[in-house]
């Protein structure tokens, strides 16, 4: 089989096929078939980004300067060209050079990689991330030997989601989870620092409860129920204005009155 390099000047994903040209003699082919490296009637994979169809394809030479340049390595089947793989331009910015560096990014700018330590990490266009591995988010306009610079995108919104649980972060740092049965968190301790946290459901705690800040509860004729001691330190324990701490009684003995429960 002989092999061609071509320009892509044109995509059809509908059809699954490219328009070329070919970089040895300019000779232009309309409508090329691409091979996949899996296709069925249910189930395959398409990763061909959109082509900006050149000013002039008689200029097509190897870069097109109405935007992405893409090249594929040409084929022919029975005298007909098919596209089998794809030749990396002479420059652009997918040109890394670190070994056992993989990359895959998509024309809206999200990514995902995988670093030569084995870290993975998944980057939203928005600027959101997920990195499983060591050291923090990477920069890979660093690493890229022509500087990268994908477009940005909106702020993203990230959602874990299964049969009865969902949890959704939203832009700004709102969480919010719901789940059909039981949340339970085992460990040795747990510390909630938020301006405003909100739970709709009971809550049991098992082992000792620090608390600092302010506390609002709703609900039933038994809104909270605490077995074992309560201690309160520097402040008032207060129930409709009335303090256990601040609130006096008249001394039966016809004196002062003083604080005190009674």
């Amino acid at each position: 089989m002989s092999l061609r390099i071509a320009q892509v000047v044109a995509v059809h994903p509908s059809r699954r096929r490219v328009d070329l040209v070919f970089l040895d003699d300019g000779y232009r082919a309309a409508n090329v078939l691409v091979a996949t490296g899996g296709a069925s009637s249910d189930a395959g994979s398409w990763n061909v980004p959109n082509v900006p169809r050149p000013a002039s394809e008689a200029e097509a030479g190897g870069y097109n300067h109405s935007g992405r340049t893409m090249l594929a390595l040409v084929g022919f089947v029975d005298g007909g060209p098919v596209v089998v793989g794809w030749v990396p331009p002479l420059s652009g910015e997918m040109e890394f050079t670190e070994q056992n560096r993989e990359v895959h990014r998509h024309p809206s700018g999200t990514w995902w990689t995988i670093a030569p330590d084995g870290s993975v990490e998944v980057h939203h266009n928005g600027g959101a991330y997920l990195r499983i591995g060591s050291g923090d988010h990477e920069d890979l306009g660093g690493v890229a030997a022509g500087g990268w610079s994908p477009p940005g995108g909106a702020p993203a919104r990230i959602t874990l989601h299964t049969d009865g649980f969902t949890l959704t972060v939203l832009p700004g740092g709102t969480v919010t989870m719901e789940a059909d049965a039981s949340v339970t968190v085992k460990t040795p301790s747990v510390t909630i620092d938020s301006p405003q946290s909100l739970f709709t459901g009971a809550v049991t705690v098992q082992g000792a409860f620090t608390y600092q800040g302010g506390m609002t509860g709703s609900g039933g004729a038994k809104s909270a129920a605490i077995t074992g001691d309560v201690q309160v330190t520097g402040g008032d324990v207060k129930a409709d204005g009335v303090g256990l701490k601040s609130h006096t009684h008249p001394d039966p003995q016809g004196g002062a009155t003083a604080p005190g429960v009674g």
